[in-house]
Formats: structure tokens, C-alpha cells, sequence
């Protein structure tokens, strides 16, 4: 019968890494650089016995034919050069070892906060992607401002059955009414194609090159493709004669954003 796999034994002493301290697992080096902590404070002891015996040595000043006399001065110094040599040696091995863990952590933190600033950013694309078009207060004052220049009718149409076309024709039907313009609104099914974007296509001259126009100042894109190019259109609603049509289909989809 086989004998269960045992986790190898805590080498000693613990600071030593036989592995070396990059390829060091995090517990590895946290055991090492308490332990190096620990090997610190008894080389102190070890200084501070040297100090005491020193201090003996001057006090009592034995016999020189004694082994006190004759070896403790010698035994003094060593204690004393034993103890700072391990202060500085395990101090500095306990630096590198929490220096390891520093920089690891700090990589880590990196890359979390890549995936964070990834997760982010691709939220955001989502958002935009799927959030539905608007006229933010600053294009429409700027759609206001020009188009009040000019008393007109325009006729919104919109492809049915797509509740984010008939929100973003209602935006514009409110910016058009508050410029004075006589507005017309009309759901369109058109059978023959799918139709993405906005478009202000060639009727009624004047009216359209002011609704161009003020749709170029106000930033918004938009096409002079006629719709349908062909094909039939079946609509709803109520178109103004002699009027400017802005057509607004589905929004385009953004695919790999």
C-alpha cells in the first residue's frame, strides 16, 4: 500500500532557501525573514554578552595566569565581533528576503490593477455600446440656436419597433419643437434591408441644407443616403407636407469593442 504524499520537514535553519529567494515560495520567505529576525536578535544577545563579559573583565581584573585572565579578553572580543557580524549579515539577509516579498506584492498590485483598468475600460465599452442615443444639453442648444434662425417643418421618421430609434426621434422631435419648427412624427417598416444611423436625405432643399447644417455645427453624423434606395415602405403617423425627413434607424452596432 502506498504511504500518503507528507509536506517535507521545515529545513534549519529556516532562513536558509535552498531554492534560492526568487524561486522562494511567499510562505518560504516570510518563514525566512522571521527567522532572520530572530537569528538578529540572538546575535544581539550574543554582542551583549561579549559587552558584559568585558565589562567583568575590567571590573574584577583577574590573575593574567587565570583563564579568565588570560582568555577572556580574547573571548570578549569574539562574542562582540560574532554578534555584530550576525546583526549586519542577518539583517541584511532579512532585507532581501522582505525585499522579494515587496516587489512581489507590488507586481501583483500592477497586475490587479491592470485587470481592474481592463475590466474598466471594457465596461465602458459596453456602456457606450449599448446605452441609447441621446442630445445632451449642449447640442441642443447649439441644434436650438441654429435651426430658430429658420421657421421650417421637418417629418422625424423612425424604423418601428425599436424603442431606442423612437427615444432618439423623440429627442430630436424636442429639440426641433423648441427651435419653433412644425414637427411631423412617422414609424417606418421597411422589408428590403436593415438600416443603421441617421440620415437627412435630398428633399426639400432649403429646409434640408439648414438641418444639415446645424446637425454639422452640433457635431452629429449623419447620412444623405436616400431610404430606401429601393423596396417599400410601410409607415405610421403623420408626415407634413413639403417638409425636410430625417430619417433615424437602429443604432449601429459597435462589433469587437
Amino acid at each position: 500500500m502506498p504511504k500518503p504524499i507528507q509536506n517535507p520537514p521545515n529545513p534549519f535553519p529556516v532562513w536558509r532557501l535552498k531554492s534560492g529567494v526568487k524561486n522562494a515560495t511567499n510562505i518560504q520567505l516570510e518563514m525566512a525573514e522571521e527567522s532572520c529576525e530572530l537569528w538578529g536578535w540572538t546575535c544581539a544577545g550574543i554582542l551583549i554578552a561579549g559587552l558584559i563579559v568585558e565589562c567583568f573583565l575590567a571590573g574584577f581584573d583577574p590573575p593574567h595566569a587565570s583563564f579568565w585572565g588570560r582568555w577572556g579578553g580574547l573571548l570578549a572580543d569574539c562574542l562582540v565581533v560574532i554578534g555584530v557580524a550576525g546583526e549586519i549579515q542577518f539583517a541584511r539577509m532579512g532585507s532581501r528576503r522582505q525585499g522579494e516579498l515587496t516587489r512581489r506584492v507590488k507586481k501583483q498590485l500592477g497586475e490587479a490593477n491592470e485587470r481592474a483598468a481592463t475590466a474598466e475600460l471594457t465596461a465602458e465599452n459596453l456602456k457606450a455600446q449599448f446605452a441609447w442615443r441621446s442630445i445632451s444639453d449642449e447640442v441642443g442648444q447649439k441644434l436650438v440656436s441654429a435651426l430658430s434662425a429658420y421657421n421650417g417643418a421637418v417629418t422625424i421618421e423612425y424604423v418601428s419597433n425599436d424603442p431606442e430609434a423612437q427615444y432618439f426621434a423623440l429627442a430630436l422631435k424636442h429639440v426641433f419643437s423648441s427651435a419653433e419648427w412644425q414637427v411631423g412624427m412617422m414609424s417606418q417598416t421597411i422589408p428590403s434591408r436593415l438600416v443603421f444611423g441617421l440620415f437627412v436625405p435630398d428633399v426639400n432643399g432649403p429646409q434640408r441644407d439648414v438641418v444639415r447644417a446645424a446637425f454639422g455645427i452640433a457635431g452629429i453624423e449623419f447620412s444623405d443616403e436616400t431610404i430606401p434606395p429601393t423596396g417599400t415602405i410601410i409607415g405610421m403617423g403623420n408626415r407634413i407636407p413639403d417638409s425636410v425627413v430625417i430619417f433615424v434607424g437602429s443604432k449601429r452596432p459597435k462589433f469587437g469593442a
